[in-house]
C-alpha cells in the first residue's frame, strides 16, 4: 500500500502562525506568568513590578514575551530569576492538569470496563 504524501503549503502555515486568533492564544497562555512574576517580584521601589508586561513580537511567526522594562530588571532577573520562575511555575501547572486528565481517563476507562464485565 502506498503511502500519502503530505506537503505543508508554507505560506498558509506562515499565515496562519501570524494570525490573530494564535497571537491571541499565546496571549492568553502569557497573562498567568505575568500575574506569576508581579506576585513573586521584588518590591523595594515597585519600579521592577511596574515594569512587568507582555509584549508582542513577530519573527517568522506571532511572538509574545512577558518582560521587565526596569532599568535594573537584568540585575534583578539574575538574582531572583522572577520571570524564569514564572514561566517555570506555569509549565509545573500544565503538567499536572496533563496528570489529573491522565488519571481521569484511566478511572472513566476502569468503569467502563466493570460496567462491561457486569453485562457479560
Amino acid at each position: 500500500m502506498a503511502r500519502p504524501k503530505i506537503k505543508l503549503n508554507s505560506p498558509g502555515m506562515r499565515d496562519v502562525l501570524n494570525s490573530a486568533g494564535v497571537r491571541a492564544a499565546l496571549r492568553e497562555e502569557a497573562r498567568p506568568i505575568l500575574a506569576e512574576a508581579q506576585r513573586i517580584a521584588p518590591e523595594d521601589t515597585g519600579a521592577y513590578k511596574a515594569s512587568l508586561r507582555i509584549v508582542d513580537a513577530t519573527t517568522d511567526r506571532a511572538v509574545v514575551r512577558v518582560v521587565a522594562t526596569d532599568r535594573k530588571a537584568l540585575v534583578i532577573e539574575a538574582r531572583s530569576g522572577v520571570l524564569s520562575r514564572s514561566a517555570k511555575g506555569k509549565a509545573r501547572a500544565r503538567s499536572r492538569e496533563r496528570a489529573r486528565v491522565r488519571r481521569a481517563e484511566r478511572r472513566h476507562e476502569r468503569q467502563i470496563q466493570a460496567m462491561e464485565d457486569r453485562e457479560e
